[in-house]
């Protein structure tokens, strides 16, 4: 069962990594990612949309400055809250 569990985690962190708390690397997964597989039972009581908009902020605020080109982080998302206020908020 513990060989699962692992296959689980391994598929998770760099699906999470990569798509919702992506960044400029396209490639590497933060390590502090790892703390939310401790335990796959508390995984769905994680406030998974507010992580995401945090980091997604996060990276709007780092491209907001002078010096940097690129925006990083699951833009989709952000066109996706775009459309819904463009289309709902008429």
């Amino acid at each position: 069962m513990q060989h699962w569990i692992a296959a689980a985690c391994a598929y998770l962190l760099p699906l999470l990594g990569c798509t919702l708390f992506a960044n400029k690397s396209t490639a590497h997964v933060h390590v502090s990612h790892l703390q939310a597989f401790r335990d796959l039972t508390l995984v769905g009581w994680y406030a998974w949309g507010a992580a995401g908009l945090v980091h997604m902020y996060d990276q709007l605020n780092d491209a907001s400055l002078s010096t940097n080109r690129q925006l990083a982080g699951y833009i989709t998302l952000l066109q996706v809250i775009n459309m819904y206020f463009i289309i709902y908020l008429q």
